[in-house]
């Protein structure tokens, strides 16, 4: 795995910025993020290399070559290729967006070894809402006929073997699907709160599921919720938030934030920024300053349709335009946080806006050619085989998995505009790992797959 160079004196201002200065990133040193088709990385956002369950247990992965890899990039004082999101916002100094900031609070060792500290687990895909910035991969309700059915990895033996961190983990964040309609979760939960009570559990929640086992769990354990919700519009919610009611939520919030406010903590708001709540966003930093909610604003991925970022440049300058001439009441460290959150936001809007001029002039930027199409996509196709083959769980698996994946990218292929077979995007996909792109052309279908490649052809993977 190669580094990516980052200047030493953007490094540095970052680090001025920080509380945890010992290494730039803490998290393969502290941290593992499971997916749903198994994969395993330090974050949500290590995109360039995973390690693979159950074909390697957790001890095996945690103690493996591919983690150790990226500790040897940081011990290196340099983030891997494989931290394009985290590189992309040191390189346009987004400091307080980058993700690193997660981590800063666990403590590490330079030398010797290190113990797994927060567990990020994404297990199903279970939920009770069709989002329009969601997909099948991340949602049941979505149509599932045209993906790779595969068994639940996530069964008893797995949660037997978290057993072994559960007594030294500091923080547990639990994603869905809906968390709080995975039973798998529960019995973590009840095991955590058994021999470990201090351990922090933080739930990702669409806010529609309430009910007496949970504010029972609520009561006993040190739980953090973070409430997704995106404008206090009513009709607008209930059209991104599809299947869920809005007074339902506003009054389940009221609970959550009740009972969490009683233990000193604070509700968390996190909010996909989109084409249909743009210019709600500054009403929503009020409501939550209002209720001393705390809001972040999130970019979201895979959704090219509905996406803020995906808007023309025009209209891009036009609502930052229109956030510049927003005013906010503040009155404690929290509510000047959220408006603290929604300037950087704004700066985000200002990186949109290139990329949206990138997009709009494509034909002139972007390496057009097919030259090298055919050595890059065998490169690709190689590196696909290889996962394929590693994380199927035999000969009879592979051959069926090889046989669904690139049936199915030669028909995706064939649906999008001709210069999409290019070296550009050819290139852009090198610098996935190719994990990741199985898993997507495993779990999602067609036209997720499709508007995927779009996104990655016209935007790249880190906005």
């Amino acid at each position: 795995m190669s580094i990516a160079k980052t200047d030493k004196n953007i490094i540095k201002e970052f680090n001025s910025t920080r509380r945890s200065k010992k290494f730039l990133c803490n998290a393969p040193f502290c941290a593992m993020r499971f997916s749903i088709s198994g994969l395993v990385s330090p974050c949500c956002h290590s995109f360039g290399l995973n390690d693979c369950y159950p074909n390697r247990n957790i001890r095996q992965i945690w103690d493996g070559s591919i983690f150790k890899e990226y500790r040897k990039s940081i011990r290196n004082g340099q983030l891997s290729n494989s931290c394009t999101y985290c590189e992309s916002r040191l390189k346009s100094k987004e400091f307080s967006l980058i993700p690193i900031r997660q981590f800063d609070d666990f403590k590490v060792r330079r030398i010797g070894f290190n113990k797994l500290q927060t567990l990020q687990l994404a297990i199903s895909n279970r939920c009770n809402l069709k989002c329009p910035m969601c997909n099948e991969m991340f949602s049941s309700q979505y149509d599932q006929s045209d993906t790779f059915d595969s068994d639940n990895i996530y069964n008893e033996a797995f949660i037997n073997e978290l057993y072994e961190y559960i007594p030294h983990l500091n923080e547990l964040i639990c994603l869905g699907g809906e968390p709080f309609l995975i039973n798998e979760y529960y019995d973590i939960w009840d095991r955590i709160i058994s021999v470990n009570p201090s351990c922090r559990i933080s739930v990702v929640t669409n806010g529609t599921i309430l009910n007496d086992r949970i504010k029972r769990l609520l009561e006993l354990g040190n739980f953090s919720i973070n409430l997704s919700f995106e404008t206090i519009v009513k009709e607008t919610y209930e059209k991104i938030r599809v299947n869920a009611n809005y007074d339902t939520v506003i009054s389940n919030m009221e609970y959550f934030a009740k009972v969490l406010r009683q233990q000193g903590k604070t509700l968390q708001i996190p909010a996909c920024a989109l084409k249909s709540n743009c210019k709600e966003l500054p009403d929503l930093v009020r409501f939550c300053n209002e209720n001393d909610y705390h809001l972040t604003i999130l970019t979201t991925y895979r959704d090219i349709d509905v996406a803020m970022w995906s808007l023309s440049s025009d209209q891009l300058k036009e609502l930052k335009d229109y956030y510049l001439q927003q005013t906010f009441t503040t009155h404690d460290w929290n509510s000047n946080d959220n408006v603290s959150n929604f300037k950087n936001f704004i700066s985000t809007v200002d990186r949109w806006i290139s990329d949206a001029e990138k997009k709009e002039n494509f034909q002139n930027l972007y390496d057009l050619k097919t030259d090298k199409v055919a050595e890059l996509k065998n490169r690709l196709f190689m590196n696909m085989g290889k996962c394929l083959k590693e994380t199927s769980l035999s000969e009879d698996d592979f051959a069926k998995k090889r046989e669904y994946v690139f049936g199915k990218w030669k028909r995706i292929m064939n649906s999008l505009p001709e210069y999409f077979e290019s070296n550009h995007l050819y290139k852009i996909l090198l610098q996935v790992s190719p994990y990741i792109i199985v898993e997507y052309m495993l779990r999602c279908n067609s036209q997720t797959m499709k508007k995927t490649l779009e996104e990655g052809f016209y935007y790249g993977f880190t906005h």
